[in-house]
């Protein structure tokens, strides 16, 4: 693996940012606490409809995301 691997978020009281860079040829798993997939967006786009989310998955109270290269 070669590549950076970033993330940085940033909360308020209203909305959670989460930014994620994943180098080629890598996937990643990421896990968003207290969340709803409708209300999660990448890049304006709802979760479930978005370019290189490989899954998303709801527990019982978080959103599990595994997806590809990018940021």
């Amino acid at each position: 693996m070669y590549g950076t691997i970033r993330s940085y978020w940033i909360k308020d009281e209203e909305e959670m940012v989460v930014e994620v860079t994943v180098p080629s040829n890598t996937t990643a798993t990421i896990t968003l606490p207290n969340a709803k997939t409708d209300n999660i967006l990448e890049s304006g786009t709802y979760v479930n409809e978005a370019k290189g989310i490989q899954s998303c998955t709801s527990t019982n109270s978080d959103v599990v995301i595994d997806l590809g290269s990018g940021s």
